[in-house]
């Protein structure tokens, strides 16, 4: 594997280990907002779950195109909540970050002009967008609620 391929399946390792981390934090988000009784929250963060699940495959299959097998040396500590603004903002948090680190990937994948990992890259940027949008929406109802 070349040098550059190597960076970039490093870069991907790295977001890979971050979906994994984000599926559990998902999963877990969801039975406690089902617990409290927050239905259409719970059923949200599954179907996040679901997509973020699809970000890891995609991004295993394409870490495997490159010649390369997923390593995920570490995991992130995903962050508890103890009620739902804070599940609310972990989770705005945690996708803002995933459109930063996914901005920085597309960047250097393109810098090696590795145009097809780019491009898988921007369809998960795409989603993951939508995905803080849908969060940042979320915080904005908590805050209206509690007049700020």
């Amino acid at each position: 594997m070349t040098r550059d391929k190597s960076m970039i399946k490093d870069l991907l390792d790295e977001l890979l280990a971050d979906e994994l981390v984000t599926i559990g934090r998902c999963t877990l988000y969801a039975h406690m907002c089902e617990n409290w009784g927050y239905k259409d929250l719970h059923e949200s963060l599954e179907k996040g779950a679901g997509d973020e699940m699809l970000h890891a495959e995609l991004l295993i299959k394409r870490i495997m195109s490159l010649g390369g097998e997923p390593a995920v040396p570490s995991l992130s500590k995903m962050k508890t909540a103890k009620t739902i603004e804070e599940i609310i903002f972990n989770n705005k948090e945690a996708e803002s970050a995933s459109v930063r680190a996914y901005n920085v990937a597309i960047f250097l994948a393109n810098r090696i002009g590795d145009k097809a990992t780019a491009n898988v890259l921007a369809n998960l940027l795409d989603m993951e967008k939508e995905h803080e949008k849908w969060a940042k929406k979320q915080l904005s109802k908590v805050d209206k609620k509690k007049g700020k």
